[in-house]
Parts: C-alpha cells; structure tokens; sequence
C-alpha cells in the first residue's frame, strides 16, 4: 500500500512551518496592531501563535524519537506520549485561559 504523504515530506512541511509560522504570527499581529491601534499586544500574541509551529516541530521529533525507540505500538511509547502531549496541552491552555482572563480585566 503506498503512503498518502511520505514521512520526508511530512517532515519538510514541519520544518517550513517552524520557520515560516512565527515570522507570519508577527507580520498578522502587526498588521493587526495597525489597523486596530492597539499598540504591540497583537504583535506577541501573534508570535506566540507562530511559536505553535516550533512547539509542533518539537513534538514531532520526540514523535519520532519514542517511536523509533520503543516501536509504534508499544504501551511505553503510548504511555510517553500521551503523557508529553497531556502536559504540554494542560500548560498551553492554562497559558491561554490566564491571557484571556488578564485582557477581560483590562478592557
């Protein structure tokens, strides 16, 4: 059966978006900041935003890493996994959840 995307493909689309996603993320949030005058606050949003793709090229690798490692359907690897990608989800929305209560304050 042949593969609807190759793995070397996957992995260059990972890598051109760690790359391209922050540049983006601060090119939107200062057109944004232009437009709405809001000063820089859109700007960080937006590179956080962009950072996402660096945070998705990190977890690809482990991805890669623990199934290399342990194999794909070991119940270690499923255990590391979910485990990282639990962590990682609970912090990012925690993360959010503390931004948008502090701009709901301030407006």
């Amino acid at each position: 059966m042949k593969e609807i995307i190759s793995v070397d493909a996957f992995n260059t689309a990972v890598n051109v978006v760690a790359v391209v996603g922050p540049v983006v993320g601060i090119i939107v949030g200062f057109i944004v900041s232009r437009a709405k005058g809001r000063g820089s606050e859109p700007i960080i949003k937006g590179a956080l935003l962009g950072e996402l793709g660096i945070l998705n090229w990190a977890l690809w690798r482990v991805y890669r890493a623990t199934t290399g490692q342990f194999g794909l359907s070991s119940t270690r690897n499923l255990l590391t996994l979910l485990t990282v990608f639990a962590v990682i989800g609970i912090a990012i929305g925690a993360a959010y959840a503390a931004t948008v209560a502090k701009s709901k304050q301030t407006d």
